[in-house]
Protein backbone atom coordinates (compact mmCIF):
# COMPACT_ATOMS: atom_id res chain seq x y z
CA UNK A 1 0.00 0.00 0.00
CA UNK A 2 1.69 3.00 -0.79
CA UNK A 3 1.11 6.14 1.25
CA UNK A 4 -1.48 8.22 -0.57
CA UNK A 5 -4.57 10.21 0.66
CA UNK A 6 -8.00 10.35 -0.40
CA UNK A 7 -10.36 12.71 1.00
CA UNK A 8 -13.87 13.89 -0.57
CA UNK A 9 -16.34 15.73 1.52
CA UNK A 10 -16.18 19.35 3.20
CA UNK A 11 -13.24 20.60 4.25
CA UNK A 12 -12.44 24.15 5.81
CA UNK A 13 -10.39 26.77 3.86
CA UNK A 14 -8.68 27.93 7.66
CA UNK A 15 -5.58 29.80 5.90
CA UNK A 16 -3.76 30.88 2.84
CA UNK A 17 0.11 31.68 2.30
CA UNK A 18 0.25 33.69 -1.19
CA UNK A 19 4.15 34.04 -1.86
CA UNK A 20 6.71 33.92 -4.42
CA UNK A 21 9.31 31.32 -4.53
CA UNK A 22 12.37 30.30 -6.80
CA UNK A 23 15.50 31.99 -7.52
CA UNK A 24 15.57 35.47 -8.91
CA UNK A 25 15.45 34.12 -12.35
CA UNK A 26 12.73 32.13 -12.31
CA UNK A 27 9.98 33.12 -9.53
CA UNK A 28 7.34 31.55 -9.40
CA UNK A 29 3.68 32.30 -7.22
CA UNK A 30 2.84 29.06 -5.21
CA UNK A 31 0.09 28.89 -2.40
CA UNK A 32 -0.44 27.17 0.92
CA UNK A 33 -3.80 26.27 1.70
CA UNK A 34 -4.46 24.88 5.20
CA UNK A 35 -7.80 22.82 5.16
CA UNK A 36 -9.40 21.26 8.16
CA UNK A 37 -11.88 18.22 8.03
CA UNK A 38 -13.91 15.79 9.56
CA UNK A 39 -12.66 12.04 8.42
CA UNK A 40 -13.65 8.55 9.25
CA UNK A 41 -11.56 5.57 9.98
CA UNK A 42 -10.90 4.22 6.76
CA UNK A 43 -9.81 7.68 5.29
CA UNK A 44 -6.90 8.37 7.74
CA UNK A 45 -5.89 4.91 7.11
CA UNK A 46 -3.17 6.10 4.62
CA UNK A 47 -2.19 8.97 6.53
CA UNK A 48 -0.31 6.30 9.47
CA UNK A 49 0.32 3.83 7.01
CA UNK A 50 -2.00 1.03 7.72
CA UNK A 51 -3.53 -1.74 5.21
CA UNK A 52 -6.53 -2.83 7.48
CA UNK A 53 -9.09 -0.69 8.74
CA UNK A 54 -8.87 -2.77 12.45
CA UNK A 55 -5.53 -1.90 12.71
CA UNK A 56 -6.31 1.84 13.01
CA UNK A 57 -9.46 1.30 14.68
CA UNK A 58 -7.06 -0.95 17.52
CA UNK A 59 -4.35 1.83 17.55
CA UNK A 60 -6.45 4.80 17.77
CA UNK A 61 -10.02 3.82 19.65
CA UNK A 62 -11.42 1.16 22.08
CA UNK A 63 -15.06 0.24 22.34
CA UNK A 64 -17.63 0.94 25.10
CA UNK A 65 -19.65 -2.19 25.90
CA UNK A 66 -22.29 0.32 27.56
CA UNK A 67 -22.51 3.26 24.82
CA UNK A 68 -21.95 1.04 22.26
CA UNK A 69 -19.59 3.46 20.56
CA UNK A 70 -15.94 3.68 20.54
CA UNK A 71 -14.00 6.45 21.93
CA UNK A 72 -10.31 7.78 21.26
CA UNK A 73 -7.67 6.01 23.41
CA UNK A 74 -5.48 9.11 23.49
CA UNK A 75 -7.34 11.03 25.79
CA UNK A 76 -5.75 14.22 27.19
CA UNK A 77 -3.22 14.33 23.71
CA UNK A 78 -3.96 17.33 22.20
CA UNK A 79 -3.09 16.21 18.37
CA UNK A 80 -0.88 13.45 16.73
CA UNK A 81 1.40 15.18 13.29
CA UNK A 82 2.84 13.40 10.62
CA UNK A 83 5.48 14.40 8.84
CA UNK A 84 4.94 12.40 5.38
CA UNK A 85 4.93 14.34 2.03
CA UNK A 86 2.64 13.69 -0.19
CA UNK A 87 3.28 14.85 -3.78
CA UNK A 88 1.24 15.18 -7.17
CA UNK A 89 -1.58 14.51 -5.41
CA UNK A 90 -4.55 16.32 -7.03
CA UNK A 91 -6.64 18.84 -5.10
CA UNK A 92 -10.50 19.93 -6.36
CA UNK A 93 -11.73 22.69 -4.43
CA UNK A 94 -14.98 23.53 -5.90
CA UNK A 95 -14.96 23.62 -9.60
CA UNK A 96 -10.91 23.97 -9.73
CA UNK A 97 -8.41 22.06 -9.35
CA UNK A 98 -4.93 21.66 -9.12
CA UNK A 99 -1.71 19.57 -8.12
CA UNK A 100 -0.33 19.77 -4.95
CA UNK A 101 1.68 18.69 -2.46
CA UNK A 102 0.07 17.44 0.80
CA UNK A 103 1.85 18.20 4.42
CA UNK A 104 1.90 19.15 7.75
CA UNK A 105 -0.63 16.30 8.77
CA UNK A 106 -2.41 16.69 12.06
CA UNK A 107 -5.15 14.57 13.37
CA UNK A 108 -7.18 13.57 16.88
CA UNK A 109 -9.06 10.96 16.84
CA UNK A 110 -12.50 11.80 18.37
CA UNK A 111 -15.88 9.73 19.35
CA UNK A 112 -17.42 7.02 16.61
CA UNK A 113 -13.99 6.54 14.41
CA UNK A 114 -13.94 9.69 13.90
CA UNK A 115 -11.03 12.06 13.49
CA UNK A 116 -10.26 16.15 12.98
CA UNK A 117 -7.45 16.59 10.65
CA UNK A 118 -5.86 19.36 9.57
CA UNK A 119 -3.13 19.56 6.53
CA UNK A 120 -1.62 22.00 4.21
CA UNK A 121 -1.55 21.97 0.57
CA UNK A 122 0.78 23.86 -1.61
CA UNK A 123 -0.23 24.47 -5.02
CA UNK A 124 2.87 26.01 -7.45
CA UNK A 125 1.83 28.29 -10.00
CA UNK A 126 -2.28 28.41 -9.23
CA UNK A 127 -4.03 30.21 -11.71
CA UNK A 128 -6.17 33.34 -10.77
CA UNK A 129 -9.20 31.67 -10.76
CA UNK A 130 -8.10 28.91 -8.21
CA UNK A 131 -6.73 31.85 -6.04
CA UNK A 132 -10.01 33.90 -6.23
CA UNK A 133 -11.86 30.90 -4.99
CA UNK A 134 -9.90 29.89 -2.09
CA UNK A 135 -9.95 33.84 -1.26
CA UNK A 136 -13.59 34.34 -1.42
CA UNK A 137 -14.31 31.02 0.66
CA UNK A 138 -11.69 31.70 3.01
CA UNK A 139 -12.98 30.08 6.66
CA UNK A 140 -15.94 27.97 4.98
CA UNK A 141 -16.76 25.13 4.30
CA UNK A 142 -16.05 24.01 0.50
CA UNK A 143 -16.95 20.76 -1.04
CA UNK A 144 -13.01 19.13 -1.24
CA UNK A 145 -10.86 16.42 -3.12
CA UNK A 146 -7.63 15.07 -2.50
CA UNK A 147 -6.46 11.63 -3.96
CA UNK A 148 -3.68 10.64 -5.92
CA UNK A 149 -2.85 10.88 -9.63
CA UNK A 150 -4.24 7.54 -11.14
CA UNK A 151 -1.28 4.67 -11.45
CA UNK A 152 -0.48 4.21 -15.01
CA UNK A 153 -1.31 0.29 -16.23
CA UNK A 154 2.26 -1.08 -17.71
CA UNK A 155 1.13 -4.42 -18.08
CA UNK A 156 1.63 -5.56 -21.65
CA UNK A 157 -1.76 -5.20 -24.04
CA UNK A 158 -3.02 -3.12 -21.36
CA UNK A 159 -5.22 -0.05 -22.43
CA UNK A 160 -4.28 3.45 -23.05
Amino acid sequence: MGLDIKFIGLATINHLNIRSQGNDDQKIIAIDVSLSAMVSARELMPVVGVDAEEDIIDSFWCYNQEGGEYSPKLLGVEQITTWGIFDNHQLRIGRHSAYATVKKIKFKPQANLESDVSLVATIDNPDDALINHLVDHIKDDVQAEIKAPPELDLTPGAAA
